[in-house]
C-alpha cells in the first residue's frame, strides 16, 4: 500500500468531444420532451418553485408558497397532486391575482435536489417567461450540473473508465439527469461516492483524513437528496485494508461514519419535514406493514424478489413516457452496453476480492431499501406485490453490480485482440451515444 495524493486524470481530447457532445444532446432533450411529460415533474416542478422562494423546508403549520392559479394548474393538472386546492385553482383561474399553495406530494423532499432548478426559476420568474419556458430551463440547469458532475467524476476511474460511462449514457439514466425531479443529483451524488471509493482502491493509496473530509459531504448529500440509498455509503467497508493498523475498533469507526452521517441527515430532514406530505395512498398504513415485516421477514424477504421479477427492467434501459416507437435506438444501446461490459470488464476493475464481496452486499442490501419506502407508504395493508416499482430505481445499483462480478478476460488465449480493443476503448462510448441520438429524433 503507497500513500500518494489523490488525483484526477487528464482529460484528453475524446472526452472533452464526447463531454460537448452529450451536453448538446441533453439540451436538446431539454427543449424537445413535451412539458410536464416525465415522471411526477409537475410534484417536482412546484417543490423547485417553493425553493426558488427561498422556502427550503415545509415544517409543520408551514406548507407551500403562494403560486399563480394558472401556473399551479399547467403545472398539477395532469396529477390532481391535492384536489381541494386545485378546485380552488380551477375556479379562480382567469383572475391574474388568483393564488393557492404549492402544496405537492415532493412537499418532504430535501431543497439541496431542486437548487440548480431553482435558481433558474428564480431568473425566468424576473423574466416573466411562460411556465413552459421556466421548465425547459430548470430541466437545463438540472441536467447541467448532474451531468458535468458525473462526466468529470468518471475521470477519477483508472480502470473501467468506459463501462461506467455507458452506463451514463444510457437512455433512461441520461433522461433522468434531464427531467426535473430529485433523481439527478441522487444518481449523481451516489456515482460520485462509488467513483471515489473505488478510484481509491484502484490507486492503492491509504485512507487519509483529507479523503474522508470528501467523503463525508458527499455521504451527507446522498442523504440529503433520496434516504433510500444511503446502504450506498457501506461500500466505505471496502476499503478496510486501506485504513491506517490503528485496531479494528478505528477501523469500524471509519468506515461507518459516511453511512452514519448519510442517515442522519435523511432523518433530520424527514423529521423537520410535515409528515402530513408523505403520499399514502391505496390504504397503506406504514405502522401496520411494518410491524408485518418484522414479524414474518421471510415473507417480505419474498414479496422483495417476487417484485422484482414482475418489475419492468427495460426501464433500466428505455425511457418509454418519453421516446415511442425507438425500439432500434434502445437496441443499439443494448448492444453497445453489453459489447462494452464483455470487452471492458477485466482486473476486477482494479479493486481485490473483499472490495467486491462488499460491493455484492451493498447491491443485495440496495435491492431491499428501494422496495421498502414503496411497501410502506403506497401499497395497501397484506399487499403480496410491492405498488409503483420501478426500473429506473435500481439504475445507481449497476455500478456495483459490475464490480462484484468482474473476471479477468484478459486472462484468456485471446489476450492480444483484447489489448488491441482496450487501446481504442475511448472510442467504444460512442455506439451508445449515436443510440441516443437516434432516440431524441423520436421524442415525444
Amino acid at each position: 500500500m503507497k500513500d500518494v495524493k489523490y488525483h484526477w486524470r487528464a482529460v484528453d481530447l475524446r472526452w472533452l468531444i464526447a463531454l460537448l457532445l452529450m451536453f448538446c444532446l441533453g439540451m436538446t432533450v431539454a427543449v424537445r420532451q413535451a412539458p410536464f411529460s416525465m415522471p411526477d415533474e409537475g410534484a417536482h416542478y412546484l417543490r423547485a418553485y417553493e425553493v426558488s422562494h427561498f422556502h427550503l423546508l415545509n415544517y409543520r403549520n408551514h406548507v407551500g408558497v403562494d403560486i399563480p392559479c394558472d401556473e399551479y394548474l399547467i403545472a398539477a393538472k395532469k396529477y390532481q397532486l391535492t384536489p381541494d386546492i386545485q378546485k380552488k385553482a380551477e375556479d379562480g383561474w382567469m383572475d391574474s391575482s388568483c393564488r393557492v399553495r404549492s402544496v405537492n406530494t415532493a412537499g418532504t423532499y430535501s431543497f439541496v435536489p431542486y437548487i440548480p432548478a431553482a435558481l433558474a426559476l428564480f431568473i425566468t420568474e424576473k423574466l416573466e417567461w411562460k411556465v413552459e419556458d421556466k421548465l425547459v430551463a430548470a430541466r437545463g440547469a438540472n441536467f447541467a450540473v448532474w451531468f458535468t458532475i458525473l462526466f468529470f467524476g468518471l475521470l477519477l476511474i483508472e480502470e473501467g473508465r468506459i463501462l461506467m460511462a455507458c452506463l451514463v449514457l444510457m437512455p433512461s439514466f441520461f433522461w433522468q439527469l434531464v427531467a426535473l425531479s430529485a433523481d439527478g443529483s441522487t444518481f449523481a451524488f451516489c456515482l460520485i461516492y462509488v467513483f471515489l471509493v473505488v478510484s481509491t482502491a484502484q490507486q492503492r493509496t491509504v485512507v487519509t483524513p483529507k479523503l474522508m473530509k470528501i467523503l463525508l459531504p458527499i455521504a451527507a448529500l446522498i442523504g440529503a437528496s433520496k434516504g433510500v440509498y444511503v446502504p450506498i455509503a457501506l461500500l466505505s467497508f471496502g476499503l478496510w485494508d486501506r485504513l491506517p493498523d490503528k485496531g479494528r475498533f478505528y477501523k469500524l469507526m471509519v468506515c461507518a461514519t459516511p453511512t452514519l452521517v448519510a442517515l442522519g441527515v435523511f432523518l433530520l430532514l424527514t423529521g423537520l419535514a410535515d409528515p402530513s406530505l408523505i403520499y399514502l395512498g391505496n390504504g397503506a398504513n406504514p405502522a401496520n406493514q411494518m410491524a408485518g415485516i418484522l414479524s414474518d421477514p421471510i415473507s417480505f424477504a419474498d414479496i422483495i424478489f417476487r417484485s422484482l421479477l414482475q418489475t419492468d427492467l427495460r426501464g433500466l434501459v428505455a425511457p418509454a413516457y418519453a421516446v415511442p416507437n425507438a425500439g432500434r435506438a434502445f437496441a443499439i444501446t443494448v448492444v453497445a452496453g453489453v459489447a462494452s461490459a464483455i470487452l471492458l470488464i477485466h482486473s476486477d476493475f482494479g479493486v481485490d476480492r473483499r472490495f467486491r464481496v462488499v460491493a455484492a452486499l451493498v447491491f443485495i442490501l440496495l435491492l431491499t431499501a428501494v422496495g421498502l419506502p414503496l411497501y410502506l407508504t403506497y401499497s395497501p395493508v397484506g399487499a403480496q406485490h410491492i405498488l409503483g416499482l420501478q426500473g429506473r430505481y435500481y439504475l445507481p445499483l449497476i455500478p456495483l453490480a459490475f464490480i462484484a462480478v468482474a473476471v479477468n478476460v484478459t486472462q484468456v488465449k485471446w489476450r492480444q485482440l483484447l489489448k488491441q480493443l482496450q487501446s481504442k476503448s475511448g472510442w467504444i462510448a460512442i455506439i451508445p451515444l449515436l443510440g441516443l441520438i437516434l432516440a431524441c429524433f423520436n421524442i415525444r
